[in-house]
């Protein structure tokens, strides 16, 4: 043993003994003492006694004696009942010897309080128990498992037979530990079997039960040897024993409760039945398996189902605003296309009524033109008329000159009207030409009705300007003509 380490004999105590070197587990003996304090009858009103002051004065009485713990079992009016507990069964003997008759004195007593030692039995089963309990449950001590040959043990620390690999404890390693005892025919470990848990529990081998931390600090497992001189030497050994362990150079303490198995946990029927347990678990969880799957699936199902109907309705609301996009659409084009023809009609009902107006003109300015020319015959007949009664007028020179002054200023007129008409007529077929080179634009363009418009009422009002400028003309005409 390495000397970096306490000697396992100088800490737990000169009775401690080895259990397995391999896994530096001992055993060391249960030396606990029961003190019984007797307390006088309290006369005083409210008078009461600390029972953390007697624990005190009971650790003085037996210094330099250290217990490990002491604790209180049992408080009354009568006494107060301690359970300590000592290295060794030597110092567990010197204690009681020294508590025995003891007398202490109380302030606010008068009378002393008296202590009383004995030692606490446990209730480690002996070989009468087990032979008693199989004699009376009459099992076929042939078959293992209903014989005396299974130890169950209880409250084991996990850590202490852990292999590293795992947070569970190794049934290798505790059946190394127990093979010191005897050749071991099974070990069997609840907690390592998960399905241990949804066993029924005459089968599962689970009986721990009230630790709210659960199995995750303390295991419990069954050893079965194979004969019974291993199970009876392993009872005697670890009869009324504490377990302890060195781990990273110190020392712990476990009290490991060990029974003998009465649930026949080992035996050939309660492994078949086990057995037949875990198939109906293995079952029940594939088939549970299955049911969530198909579950699973079925929601899958649904999910798709949901999104292929909301795709499904959005394809449909985009197709119905497609539609009316297009019914919009081919309304709007319907609305310019009628537009277009009511312009168009009413561009030609205005080209109609223009091309009416012009003939019209035309021929109202024949009608003038004709009846100009006749005037202008009749005019010039009129003023060769003159210019005969001019000749004849050579005897008056008075009269002949104001005559041909008159018929001068006539003949001018009548020129001065030819001129007058040639012009009116050249700026007539210059408008008339200027209005096809402006129509045959408006025919290569493509624009909107409203900018055709436009230059129609411009040449609307040109050809107003026109009609009103030959108005004047004629206006001019006249008065000149009233006035000679």
């Amino acid at each position: 043993m390495s000397r970096n380490f306490p000697a396992a004999l100088d800490y737990l105590g000169s009775e401690a003994e080895d259990f397995c070197k391999a896994q530096h587990l001992y055993l060391k003996p249960i030396a606990i003492i029961k003190i019984t304090v007797t307390l006088p009858k309290m006369t005083i009103p409210g008078q009461s006694i600390s029972n953390w002051d007697l624990m005190e004065r009971l650790k003085r009485a037996v210094d330099p004696i250290q217990m490990d713990s002491i604790k209180v079992r049992e408080s009354n009016m009568d006494s107060v009942i301690f359970e300590a507990e000592l290295l060794s069964l030597g110092i567990m003997e010197k204690t009681m010897k020294i508590l025995e008759g003891h007398v202490m004195k109380v302030s606010g007593f008068a009378e002393p309080l008296k202590v009383k030692t004995k030692q606490s039995k446990t209730d480690f089963p002996s070989r009468h128990d087990w032979d008693l309990w199989y004699l009376k449950n009459k099992m076929d001590e042939t078959k293992p498992g209903e014989r005396p040959d299974t130890i169950y043990l209880s409250k084991i620390p996990v850590k202490w037979f852990s292999d590293g690999r795992s947070d569970l404890p190794s049934e290798k390693r505790l059946k190394s530990a127990f093979e010191e005892f005897g050749k071991i025919r099974r070990v069997d470990i609840p907690i390592c079997d998960p399905l241990r848990v949804k066993m029924n529990s005459k089968y599962s081998g689970i009986q721990m039960k009230g630790f709210g931390i659960g199995q995750d600090i303390f295991f419990e497992a069954y050893v079965q040897y194979m004969e019974y001189k291993g199970f009876a030497f392993a009872m005697d050994a670890l009869r009324n024993r504490k377990w302890a362990k060195r781990i990273d150079g110190r020392f712990f303490q476990a009290s490991v409760k060990v029974d003998f198995d009465r649930t026949r946990h080992l035996s050939e029927s309660i492994i078949a039945k086990r057995a037949e347990e875990r198939r109906r678990i293995e079952n029940e969880q594939i088939q549970k398996e299955e049911e969530e799957m198909n579950e699973r699936m079925k929601e899958e199902l649904r999910v798709k189902q949901e999104q292929d109907e909301k795709d499904r309705r959005r394809e449909e609301r985009e197709k119905k605003r497609r539609e009316k996009r297009e019914l919009e659409r081919l309304a709007e084009e319907e609305k310019r296309r009628k537009e277009l023809e009511t312009l168009e009609l009413e561009n030609s009902a205005k080209e109609r009524r223009k091309i009416e107006a012009t003939f019209l003109l035309n021929f109202l300015f024949q009608k003038i033109e004709a009846r100009e020319e006749r005037r202008k015959r009749k005019e010039e007949d009129k003023l060769r008329e003159e210019l005969t009664k001019i000749k004849c007028l050579e005897d008056q020179p008075v009269e002949q000159e104001d005559a041909l002054r008159q018929a001068l200023l006539k003949q001018r007129e009548l020129r001065m009207r030819e001129r007058l008409k040639e012009k009116m007529k050249e700026a007539a077929k210059s408008k008339e030409i200027e209005k096809q080179n402006k129509k045959g634009y408006r025919k290569k363009r493509h624009d909107s009705s409203s900018s055709d418009e436009k230059p129609r009422k411009k040449h609307n009002r040109r050809y107003s300007s026109d009609s009103s400028d030959d108005s004047d003309r004629r206006d001019r005409h006249r008065r000149r003509k009233r006035r000679y």
